[in-house]
């Protein structure tokens, strides 16, 4: 649905949600390697680094009512607490920006959940694409994964399954600042995505 924007030094910049803080300049000299390699380090920084939130469905939703949207990357970097993708998004897209990698924000939606008659289970997802090479690349950060490998053997397809909603610098950049308004702009891009196919 979105036409995603290629122009790679627009995502050099630092967002309000995403700010090159020296805690994020530190953590970028920190991580060893150059373009890719300094990617797959820093999934795997990050995969040891934070912290999941292990608690009750009930207490998951009053995480996500009262922080989702609202920190900013060395927020959540300070805290190593990361239980949503979005979070982890925020916090590896910042870092590359500080290295010197183009770096934007994706937010996709589940096709199930497009389909979906019921609008009760919003299904959505934060992916970021980095620019390295001449090219971009799509990046996981939630899963550790790179749209390629060490040996540039591609192991996932762009968006396998996912339609691409909205991107940018960050979530405040693309107008979100809290879950429930995200939570109603995901329902109502789904509205109009199910007009669009019924034409």
């Amino acid at each position: 649905m979105i036409q995603l924007r290629k122009r790679p030094k627009i995502y050099l910049k630092e967002g309000a949600q995403t700010k090159i803080t020296p805690r994020i300049k530190k953590l970028a000299e920190k991580i060893d390697g150059e373009g890719l390699e300094f990617a797959f380090n820093l999934l795997i920084f990050l995969q040891k680094h934070l912290r999941n939130l292990y608690c009750s469905p009930k207490k998951y939703q009053e995480y996500l009512k009262n922080y989702h949207l609202r920190k900013t990357a060395d927020e959540i970097l300070t805290e190593r607490l990361a239980p949503t993708c979005g979070e982890k998004a925020l916090i590896f897209a910042a870092i590359c920006r500080a290295k010197g990698i183009p770096a934007k924000i994706i937010e996709g939606a589940l096709y199930e959940f497009l389909k979906d008659q019921s609008d009760e289970h919003v299904r959505t997802h934060a992916f970021v694409e980095i620019f390295v090479g001449r090219r971009w690349y799509l990046v996981d950060p939630s899963r550790g994964l790179i749209g390629v490998n060490k040996t540039l053997q591609t192991f996932f397809p762009p968006y396998a399954g996912w339609e691409p909603l909205w991107e940018g610098l960050d979530f405040w950049d693309m107008g979100f600042f809290d879950h429930e308004t995200f939570m109603k702009q995901a329902v109502e891009f789904k509205r109009k995505w199910k007009k669009t196919k019924k034409r």
